[in-house]
């Protein structure tokens, strides 16, 4: 017997496998976090009582993917908002989705396959058995908590049922639409044209690899979709390196291209919005970027004045060319991945981004993919291992 957090993934898997289509934005991640909830409840581990939980017993129960998420409980105090740790479970999705994937193959409910997707990059789905377990109107006698988990998310056709009646299951199953009802509420407001990601910056999640398979999962995310649902395009870009800058400043159609780096954390940066500049350049807007240039006026025509403005005012300004194909999906106006391969001098690199102005979504996603020797780092920290070195 499967627990409520594999249960629930299968759910996941099996409608995207027979739809062929892409389960909502967090929708498996808040699910299955509900479900680890509802099983540490049902152990003893926990406690849920006026919107709070906390741990009440710290025995280990022998399940990896429980003892993390106790740990976690504990870790953060040991008290807090249920639907805040419904969220917290949720963002650690890459951490924990690996376990039960791995529960669901090893015990013959689902199938993997792979097929490719575009160049460099391939795609894995699950093919659920036959003869596992369904949670949908129908499908006998499911557990009635997880599947009112499973279908306030979207992950299957069975409402709230009545025989729900343990308090605790019910503040889980209340924290969880809580929890997901508002990640859906804030992503219908974060952009108002199709393609902006966010007015107030984002956050960006990027891996290189040196040419090997890469492979997307299929799990609520990017890998469940098909080819042509990807916008494909080439650009040739030349990016601006400046000692220990961070700032993704690149030179495109005739003009300058800026984003100022915020803040890295755990394997993203956040950015401001970009901006946009086309020659000639008012040099004093130029000093918006480059402070050193404050004072000085005219205008800049081109990119070998910009060059040499920049060397005058040493900067020390270093180029490097890079020709990028790639492959966008806009998942919603919350979520954009990109898949591309990169060529840079006489090298060739596979790069995914996942870009998205929630920190926590934007990681759930780039959990998804996996290949051999993958660099995770932001644009300018990884084009300066490739900077010629005198």
């Amino acid at each position: 017997m499967i627990g409520p957090a594999e249960q629930i993934l299968l759910a996941a898997l099996t409608a995207e496998y027979r739809d062929t289509r892409d389960s909502p934005l967090m929708a498996v991640e808040h699910g299955v976090a509900g479900g680890i909830l509802l099983e540490l409840c049902r152990r003893g581990r926990i406690l849920i009582a006026d919107e709070e939980a906390r741990p009440i017993e710290a025995r280990p129960t022998g399940d990896e993917v429980l003892d993390d998420a106790l740990r976690r409980l504990a870790a953060g105090g040991g008290e807090g908002a249920t639907k805040d740790w419904i969220d917290i479970i949720a963002g650690d999705a890459p951490s924990w989705r690996p376990a039960l994937v791995k529960r669901l193959v090893s015990g013959g409910l689902v199938a993997v396959e792979d097929k490719a997707l575009v160049w460099g990059f391939r795609q894995r789905r699950y093919r659920p058995s036959r003869d596992g377990p369904r949670l949908d109107a129908g499908a006998g006698t499911p557990d009635p908590a997880v599947a009112t988990l499973a279908g306030l998310c979207g992950l299957s056709g069975s409402d709230l049922s009545s025989d729900v009646a343990a308090p605790s299951e019910i503040a889980v199953i209340a924290a969880t639409r809580q929890a997901y009802a508002g990640q859906n509420e804030a992503g219908s407001s974060s952009a108002s044209k199709p393609g902006r990601i966010s007015k107030s910056g984002s956050w960006e999640w990027r891996a290189f690899w040196p040419g090997e398979t890469v492979v997307v999962e299929s799990i609520g995310g990017a890998g469940a979709a098909a080819i042509s649902d990807y916008k494909h395009g080439r650009v040739k870009d030349r990016y601006l390196l400046i000692g220990k800058w961070a700032d993704n400043i690149k030179l495109r159609k005739n003009g300058l291209q800026v984003k100022r780096l915020l803040e890295r954390y755990n394997g993203a940066e956040a950015y401001l919005p970009k901006k946009s500049f086309k020659f000639p350049i008012a040099v004093s807007k130029l000093a918006r970027i480059f402070p050193r240039l404050r004072g000085l006026g005219g205008e800049v025509g081109g990119s070998y004045e910009l060059d040499a403005l920049l060397a005058h005012a040493h900067y020390q300004p270093s180029w490097i060319d890079v020709a990028k194909e790639r492959y966008r999906l806009r998942m919603n106006h919350r979520v954009r991945v990109e898949l591309s391969t990169l060529s840079i001098a006489d090298e060739s690199f596979l790069s995914a981004c996942v870009e998205g102005p929630d920190h926590h979504h934007v990681l759930a996603q780039a959990g998804k993919f996996s290949g051999p020797r993958a660099s995770v780092a932001g644009f300018t920290q990884f084009l300066r291992t490739r900077e010629p070195r005198p």
